[in-house]
């Protein structure tokens, strides 16, 4: 596949329906290792808690009292927490690796600055607008919900429109740092595309969907013009699966390689090797 790298783009045509990525898609930017590095540290420190109540239990017991019992048991949580994190971050560096190298890959190609810029520019606004629906849809219920029990338990609204308060403030945080993290999302890097067969990366962001609660939903080539592939992938949740959808911009030379990937994730998923969406 290593022909395939020297796909030229220099189509204006730019995909306006979709996204680069969504927010919930937990991809990937920085290199997997420091997470799978991270993770293995904060299990070594879990597990010397652990072992130190075997080698210094009276000196714990006379230095923390009953509290260590506490400590032991957040330790376990954290050594438990931290081992799953490993092995997702291990899968990730593998699929990372596997693309980078070429192994089990369905086709690449590359954007050139220029389209992929004005594309993510697109991609961003349209996200934008979503996302700040959803948090004035947000702010305005918690207003009105909290409101009712001030007006409902005048002795107890204070404390009530306190909490209102708090809940606006962690929710209006977290969509700017959604923001913040989109915006990463969408700097231009490589410009590569790369497709496979457990993931994928698009201008560095990896999304995988080889690992545990996660599997491929299908593909779908829109040819345009502009053209664009879409690969979705279903993540479990807390509230249960959500659809993930990437939209690849695709030049005019790679539609023969987006149309084969897309008909191979298809057919891989029909076959039972993968779970429907």
């Amino acid at each position: 596949m290593v022909e395939q790298w020297q796909v030229a783009t220099r189509a204006s045509a730019l995909p306006t329906a979709g996204s680069f990525t969504d927010l919930w898609s937990q991809p990937v930017v920085t290199d997997p290792r420091v997470g799978l590095a991270t993770s293995l540290g904060i299990m070594v420190a879990a597990a010397a808690w652990l072992l130190a109540q075997f080698l210094f239990d009276a000196e714990l017991a006379e230095a923390l009292g009953m509290n260590r019992h506490f400590v032991t048991y957040l330790a376990i949580v954290v050594f438990v927490s931290s081992l799953a994190g490993a092995l997702v971050f291990a899968q990730f560096h593998r699929v990372r690796s596997d693309l980078l190298a070429g192994r089990n890959v369905l086709a690449a190609w590359i954007l050139d600055p220029a389209m992929f810029t004005e594309a993510a520019k697109l991609a961003e606004r349209e996200d934008y607008a979503e996302k700040r629906g959803a948090l004035l849809f947000i702010l305005g219920f918690t207003t009105v919900i909290f409101a009712a029990f001030a007006i409902a338990d005048p002795e107890a609204g204070p404390g009530m429109l306190g909490i209102g308060v708090a809940f606006a403030i962690i929710i209006t945080a977290s969509f700017l740092y959604g923001r913040r993290v989109a915006r990463i999302q969408m700097q231009f890097r490589s410009g590569r595309i790369i497709v496979g067969r457990d993931g994928l990366m698009a201008n560095d962001v990896l999304h995988v969907w080889a690992v545990p609660l996660t599997w491929l939903a299908g593909a779908e080539l829109a040819e345009g013009p502009p053209a664009n592939l879409g690969v979705s992938y279903v993540v479990l949740g807390r509230f249960g699966p959500l659809v993930q959808t990437v939209v690849l911009p695709v030049p005019e030379q790679a539609l023969p390689l987006a149309r084969r990937a897309a008909l191979e994730l298809n057919a891989a998923r029909r076959a039972g090797r993968l779970p429907p969406a």
